[in-house]
């Protein structure tokens, strides 16, 4: 079978490296300071996956692995606010978006066989949201988002985040 290479490894490390750069657009365009990027909130999404104890029959392994992935293709096209969402600056279709994102997902697995196709079929099992882990970890997603909300306007005395 196909193996990473050294350098196709560093290579998609590279590109996942910069999830640490591309900042949430929802809490840029709403006057955060210091606005948590990508990377930021998948972190956090990982950890609540991995502590909420799953419900019965939740592979609890896949739900971690899923959230650590599920907005991975962002590294390549930015975290993009899709038409119908507080405001339309982007003037993209959810449909658009998935598009792009499917597309960077599946040139980034591409350097990584084996592993790849793992990441793939993660990212767009998340995206169907069909199976109970997919929504499981959906919930988290908004979880997440609600918990960083609150933390904001806490921290930065803002008010109606939403």
């Amino acid at each position: 079978g196909h193996t990473t290479t050294v350098s196709n490894a560093l290579e998609f490390l590279k590109v996942v490296g910069k999830l640490k750069e591309v900042k949430r657009t929802g809490w840029v365009r709403s006057g955060v300071q210091g606005a948590e990027s990508v990377a930021d909130h998948m972190f956090r999404m990982a950890m609540i996956s991995f502590l909420v104890g799953p419900k019965e029959g939740l592979d609890k392994d896949k739900c971690i692995k899923m959230a650590l992935v599920h907005d991975v293709g962002e590294a390549v096209i930015g975290d993009l606010v899709i038409v119908g969402e507080k405001d339309k600056q982007d003037k993209i279709t959810k449909e658009e978006k998935q598009k792009m994102e499917r597309k960077a997902v599946q040139e980034m697995c591409a350097k990584i066989p084996g592993v790849g196709e793992e990441i793939l079929a993660l990212w767009e099992e998340f995206e169907a949201g069909e199976t109970p882990e997919a929504r499981h970890v959906q919930d988290c997603d908004k979880f997440e988002m609600v918990l960083q909300a609150s933390e904001y306007e806490e921290n930065q005395g803002m008010r109606n985040m939403w």
